[in-house]
């Protein structure tokens, strides 16, 4: 694989950037604050969900060769295909896409005040359709200009302020509250769903877009894959370890914020007035990278499936950024409302699902339908009859 090196790092920074949206500069800091001298405890929860699942996700999709038709086919025809729409659903201009662009509005707005939330998604789209309606370009784009300006961002950060801190504040919650609440924020960055698509679209760019000189075979493309799924993986869990003790050495009073703020505060604490600059370009291309894969994935679907190759690629992606541009307008606290209703429910199948998968590529582990069915009847269950009946539900 020596002669692919170029290619393994390019995927590797890649696939950082993509998997590193600007929700997972929020999480990390969270953690390091509620935690206090328990850091690592939080991190080690919030690793097992946060990271392990999600590459778990990105080599089960690899070792099907990047077709998540294929890996959702398993399901069966129509209902593999269901879940498949019900992804692009999740991750496209309905909820994730709209969100990313509402949370980047939100964190920029101090720097741009008179930009209202319809004209921040019209440029904001304006920006990715450039960056995305040429897939041929799309890997050298993330992998050599967007990832490595958004690692040394956040590289910057943690390292000033990993010299620069406190101690970390003594902490009432118990240790199993510290690991039961790391889990469950990495379980909140919905890094699985990401990964199984995020993990499709780099096998597909390397097999059909890399340029003639670097073209590999689909073989070797998978093998990429792989080996850059590891990597990445490596660089994401050494910047949130080092993000969690971030906000552990310099958290200190700011409990009553929510995420976000958290993350501004301590880039001023930690960088003085430079912070306020740093923290636009950090939150500009984590939210942008992200936001310029998910439409490649779902401009690509819109294309093949559901316009049966009437549109073009371009247009298919104008046409998903179109309707993003409209749900974001709307404002975050509109998208935030409604979005967890549906991600409670589905998110849960697609973890089930990449468990099974998992085990079917290693251990020839024949069963998903019933695991996926036993879990669906929990959660209506426990979510919704339940609540229902006894005048819970919210």
């Amino acid at each position: 694989m020596y002669k692919h090196i170029r290619t393994i790092i390019t995927t590797t920074f890649t696939i950082f950037a993509m998997l590193f949206g600007a929700g997972n500069l929020m999480f990390p800091i969270r953690i390091g604050i509620e935690s206090g001298e328990h850091t690592l405890l939080g991190f080690a929860g919030f690793a097992l969900t946060g990271i392990v699942l999600p590459v778990i996700g990105l080599l089960t999709i690899v070792a099907f060769q990047g077709s998540y038709s294929n890996y959702f086919g398993r399901l069966g025809d129509w209902l593999g295909q269901a879940f498949i729409l019900a992804c692009m659903f999740v991750i496209g201009p309905f909820i994730a896409m709209p969100r990313i662009v509402g949370l980047s509005h939100e964190m920029l707005h101090p720097f741009i005040p008179a930009m209202p939330s319809w004209l921040f998604a019209t440029v904001f789209s304006a920006l990715v359709f450039v960056a995305t309606y040429r897939p041929s370009k799309l890997l050298d784009i993330i992998g050599y200009i967007l990832s490595p300006l958004k690692f040394v961002s956040i590289a910057s950060i943690v390292g000033i302020g990993m010299f620069s801190g406190y101690y970390p504040e003594t902490t009432s919650m118990s240790v199993g509250d510290i690991f039961a609440n790391g889990c469950t924020s990495g379980y909140e960055t919905l890094d699985v769903l990401g990964a199984i698509f995020f993990g499709s679209i780099v096998v597909k760019l390397l097999t059909e877009f890399v340029e003639k000189d670097r073209q590999i075979s689909t073989k070797d493309a998978v093998k990429v894959s792989g080996i850059a799924s590891m990597g990445a993986a490596g660089l994401i869990a050494i910047i949130y370890l080092g993000m969690t003790y971030l906000g552990a050495f310099h958290g200190y009073g700011l409990e009553h914020l929510n995420a976000g703020q958290m993350f501004s505060h301590i880039s001023f604490r930690v960088l003085g007035e430079y912070g306020a600059a740093l923290v636009g370009i950090t939150v500009f291309l984590a939210c942008f990278t992200t936001t310029v894969t998910l439409t490649a994935i779902v401009g690509e679907y819109t294309q093949r499936v559901i316009s049966q190759k009437r549109l073009s690629y371009a247009m298919s992606v104008a046409a998903v950024l179109l309707l993003c541009v409209g749900v974001a307008s709307f404002g975050l606290g509109s998208l935030l409302s409604y979005s967890p209703y549906f991600i409670n429910f589905f998110y849960p199948l697609i973890i089930v699902t990449t468990i099974c998968n998992a085990l079917y590529k290693g251990l020839r582990f024949q069963p998903i339908q019933i695991p996926v069915l036993i879990t669906a009847v929990i959660l209506l269950l426990y979510q919704y009859v339940i609540p229902f009946f006894t005048g819970t539900l919210v």
